[in-house]
């Protein structure tokens, strides 16, 4: 029995079967290993997140070996904000008027997978990673496609992970004399029955 980390932001493949998605220690070092039976697996660590990892959703290409224990920390949860910004092409987002509190006020985090909405331009509509925070702007690591808009529009963004069922099954056993679940967080079936 080990404990498993997801450490996956926006990668090409965020598959629970792909062991870089994984790590055996919490800050997000150690081995790469995809759960085994009898492993515990852990969402959202505070440790994992302080490191700027494991903010991506994580999707299921078949059933899981049965694990001992899942657990979701609250910061695995969705984190919104509707305000008017103007967007820089290099990748910035920048509340305007400046806002009187700080986006980490909000919760928003390094490393954080956000889906942005809402802008004029089709490029700046997209899926990022956040690659640094200002006191009153988000800057993503990826401005391919992106335009500048000056003009302060009314953009919606969100950090909404979840792990996704994809129509495959969560296998857990019941461990003795422990709890088998603990959730703050989100668990969908997007593909399949029984959503």
């Amino acid at each position: 029995m080990a404990d498993r980390y997801w450490i996956a932001n926006l990668e090409a493949n965020q598959l629970w079967t792909t062991a870089t998605n994984w790590a055996d220690n919490a800050d997000g070092t150690g081995a790469n290993t995809v759960p085994v039976a009898n492993d515990n697996v852990h969402f959202g660590h505070a440790t994992t997140l302080a490191a700027g990892k494991g903010f991506g959703v994580c999707e299921l290409a078949g059933a899981t070996a049965t694990l001992a224990k899942f657990t979701s920390y609250e910061g695995y949860n969705k984190v919104i904000t509707t305000n008017n910004f103007t967007i820089n092409a290099s990748g910035k987002f920048i509340p305007n008027p400046a806002t009187g509190f700080s986006l980490t006020q909000l919760g928003f985090r390094v490393g954080m997978v956000i889906t942005v909405t809402g802008a004029a331009n089709a490029g700046n509509n997209s899926t990022f990673e956040i690659s640094s925070l200002g006191s009153n702007e988000i800057t993503v690591t990826s401005a391919t496609g992106m335009v500048t808009e000056g003009t302060p529009v009314a953009l919606t963004i969100t950090y909404d992970p979840s792990l996704d069922l994809k129509g495959h099954a969560l296998n857990m056993t019941s461990p003795a004399g422990g709890t088998l679940m603990t959730m703050d967080s989100k668990i969908k079936n997007t593909t399949g029955t029984g959503g």
